[in-house]
């Protein structure tokens, strides 16, 4: 996976309003469905992405593990 930060286009610091608001722009930008210029498959593996992403970032706990033993 690669990191969350880049994903999500967002700093270090970004505080969870303005993670979310990343979040649901790029899901809203690379839904599978509305991707009709892209493979599905590619689409949906970009999408799940952006999602795990989100789902590490926005958990304070999981996202201090990852600062602290995954960001380097």
């Amino acid at each position: 996976m690669r990191c969350p930060y880049q994903i999500l286009s967002v700093d270090r610091q970004v505080h969870s309003e303005d993670l979310k608001k990343a979040y649901r722009s790029l899901l809203l930008k690379f839904h599978p469905d509305k991707r009709i210029d892209v493979d599905k498959e590619e689409a949906t593996k970009h999408f799940l992405e952006i999602q795990k992403a989100y789902e590490l970032l926005s958990d304070p706990q999981e996202r201090a593990w990852y600062y602290n033993f995954c960001y380097w």
